[in-house]
């Protein structure tokens, strides 16, 4: 009697890939994305800094971004809200863009981000976002002037905000309802109403001006 011949697949379980959790294959975009991110931020702040740093050093001049009176860099970087730390707002927020870069450039490298450090990078993602939101209202509603580096940065928290959000779900450390955004793609349209959303806003508040 002929011994059945086996049809086992002879490689090990340990080799073959895992497909079984949702977060697989969100490295490698998460980690441009907020590079994108990083990079955008870092050079609309460099500009507002430099901007900044003329008018202190020749004050009343005329920048290259004051375009009109309702798109003005010199009125919303010389109003209070500009430095409302103390120190210009573009230089805090070059400091924060600069950590999300040093990251991205850690994680493409191949460096695994620790738990603690992503919260850490999910923190100043959330500050930056709130800050941004309350400093272009503030623009469109009280100082009635737009800086068009502001809404570079603003575009660069929200492209970071998304990686990170990405890259939470990865670690699973993002909360459920968040996650199943994420895993459905929605968290893009939500992100983009939002910016829609600041944007009306924006019109509205320049537009009473």
């Amino acid at each position: 009697m002929a011994t059945p011949t086996s049809t086992a697949d002879p490689t090990p379980a340990t080799d073959l890939p895992d497909t079984s959790s949702p977060t697989r294959g969100y490295a490698v975009p998460s980690h441009w994305v907020l590079t994108f991110g990083a990079l955008l931020g870092v050079g609309a702040t460099i500009a507002a800094s430099y901007e900044r740093l003329e008018l202190a050093l020749h004050p009343g001049e005329t920048l290259f971004c004051d375009v009109s009176s309702k798109l003005s860099c010199s009125s919303a970087l010389t109003s209070w809200q500009g430095s409302v730390f103390g120190i210009p707002n573009c230089w805090i927020a070059l400091t924060v863009f600069a950590l999300f870069a040093s990251a991205a450039v850690a994680a493409l490298t191949g460096s695994e981000l620790a738990r603690g450090y992503l919260w850490f990078l999910g923190f100043f993602a959330l500050f930056m976002l709130g800050f941004s939101l309350w400093y272009l209202w503030q623009t469109a509603f009280a100082i009635g002037s737009l800086c068009m580096f502001c809404i570079l940065c603003g575009t660069a928290v929200v492209i970071v905000n998304a990686a990170i959000w990405r890259m939470w779900r990865r670690a699973e450390i993002l909360p459920r309802t968040l996650a199943v955004l994420v895993d459905s793609k929605l968290d893009i349209v939500a992100w983009a109403a939002l910016w829609i959303a600041v944007a009306a806003g924006i019109m509205i508040g320049l537009s009473t001006h």
